[in-house]
């Protein structure tokens, strides 16, 4: 309740459908990214076999069977592994859809804005700072984009951080320049950070939520869920 968190309930687990209407697994299922409303449609981002289906929550829930969504064909070219790892339906309707390891020859990331109901898409990038990897995204009411970003290595170990960035910048061919708003290290207790959620609270403060992926490794990684105020 409030700003603290006390407890998690009502929560239903199911796995996600292929478009035959079958549970996947294995890497077809290599799911990162989740964005849309559950009233609505939900959209999903998916690596190695790259592309993003769309479930339409709202009317079947945990049943629902995806629909294809129009993707940029360059997107076939990403890294098995460093595809579409972070997704977000802007308030305009469209979709912020960003890479984790498909850079352009500077270095930048890959992105795209994709209008899933027109099938169009435009290119731009965002400037990474290493040695993080974009893991999820959201916009907040402002209309300013917040990105959560990871790092690890074997000698430092892992990291996050969050950047800030105004809708504005998301233009054409744009290479997008953002804020670092949060840097945490091992001296946290943090692990794997790659889900982002935000909410307004009680008194209309803007409340981020981060979670990590313990990614079946336990007891070396946790399922971390972490509750933070974003004063703007």
């Amino acid at each position: 309740k409030g700003r603290h968190l006390a407890a998690v309930k009502g929560v239903e687990i199911a796995p996600l459908l292929s478009t035959s209407g079958k549970p996947m697994d294995g890497k077809e299922g290599d799911a990162e990214s989740l964005t849309g409303a559950i009233d609505g449609d939900v959209y999903v981002s998916f690596e190695r076999n790259h592309r993003v289906w769309r479930y339409a929550f709202g009317k079947d829930g945990l049943t629902a069977k995806p629909t294809t969504v129009h993707t940029p064909p360059e997107l076939a070219q990403a890294p098995d592994n460093g595809g579409l790892e972070a997704i977000t339906l802007l308030q305009d309707g469209r979709l912020l859809a960003v890479t984790e390891s498909f850079d352009d020859p500077d270095g930048n990331i890959k992105a795209w804005t994709i209008d899933p109901h027109k099938k169009t898409h435009q290119a731009l990038t965002i400037k990474r700072r290493q040695p993080f990897d974009i893991t999820d995204i959201r916009q907040l009411d402002s209309g300013d984009i917040l990105t959560l970003e990871r790092r690890f290595s074997r000698f430092g170990g892992v990291g996050f951080e969050m950047r800030k960035f105004p809708s504005a910048s998301l233009k054409p061919g744009a290479a997008i320049e953002s804020d670092v708003i949060a840097d945490a290290a091992m001296n946290f207790t943090i692990d794997n950070m790659e889900g982002l959620a935000i909410r307004k609270g009680e008194n209309g403060e803007t409340l981020v939520y981060i979670i990590s992926d313990d990614n079946f490794n336990r007891p070396l990684q946790q399922t971390l869920l972490m509750l933070f105020e974003l004063k703007e």
